[in-house]
């Protein structure tokens, strides 16, 4: 009876012992996943502290050392021939827009990637004029390259949006269909109403996207980054930016793309952000 007793309560301290094991691997095997978690975190910041020295370092020296060129040029000529200096301020003129660009690229995807949502004002917003106001910004783009923009304004309900962001979505869309576009080429705006959603496609008649890079296109920083078909330079953050501000609506995007052909951008915008 004695060993009986003595090995029952052997028997419970070595049960205690167990849980008390599982217990411990519990906490240590969650302690790993938080200890992953963070090194995830701390991998992407690396990522992206990368990303933006790489682009400091590469992609904004390019345009100030044209300006700081070209002013040193200008500063040489003792009589400089007036068509000659138009095109030379011109050149940094181009220079500073491309540096400015850049910046505010930067900038935006800095403010999304830290705030996220708190970054999206949402109103009462008109469709129509927010595509039209797009366009306009880019017009001159697209004239420089003699490319049309189609877009047929159709009954739109207003959509409870950020203006500011979806301008941007829609700016950037068409600036990269002017992009990778030739001369003489059309692109398309779509907008159709369904029963819970509003869906957009941007299309161009450009050089296509390999299928190697489809997958990593709204990553930021992708590499490689292609230049436009007259040698338009890219920061890697366009793409990353729309994918951020449909994410912040809901929305959803997908891209169509066949290489020497063209492609479309289609997103769509669920109606329940509609104000009543």
């Amino acid at each position: 009876m004695f060993f009986l007793v003595r090995f029952r309560n052997k028997n419970k301290d070595l049960k205690a012992l167990n849980n008390r094991i599982l217990q411990q691997k519990e906490t240590i095997d969650g302690a790993l996943v938080k200890l992953q978690a963070a090194n995830d975190k701390l991998n992407n910041v690396n990522s992206l502290k990368t990303g933006i020295l790489g682009i400091v370092a590469h992609d904004l020296k390019n345009p100030f050392d044209a300006i700081n060129s070209t002013i040193n040029l200008i500063k040489e000529e003792d009589d400089i021939d007036p068509k000659e200096l138009d095109e030379l301020l011109g050149l940094i003129k181009l220079s500073a827009e491309s540096a400015h660009s850049i910046i505010s690229e930067l900038n935006i995807y800095a403010q999304l990637e830290n705030k996220g949502n708190q970054m999206i004002n949402f109103s009462s917003c008109d469709v129509n004029e927010i595509i039209k106001t797009s366009i306009f910004m880019n017009k001159l783009k697209a004239k420089e390259k003699n490319i049309s923009i189609d877009f047929e304004v159709k009954p739109i309900p207003r959509l409870n949006i950020d203006n500011d962001r979806m301008i941007r979505v829609f700016s950037n869309l068409i600036s990269n269909a002017i992009k990778f576009s030739d001369r003489d080429k059309i692109i398309k705006i779509k907008v159709k109403d369904n029963q819970d959603f509003v869906s957009f496609e941007v299309s161009d008649e450009g050089m296509g996207i390999p299928k190697d890079l489809l997958g990593s296109l709204f990553e930021p920083f992708s590499r490689p980054r292609r230049s436009g078909t007259e040698g338009e330079r890219s920061t890697g953050l366009g793409l990353s930016i729309i994918k951020k501000i449909i994410d912040a609506h809901n929305g959803k995007i997908r891209i169509k793309s066949m290489e020497d052909e063209g492609t479309t951008f289609c997103f769509t915008i669920p109606k329940n952000l509609q104000l009543s």
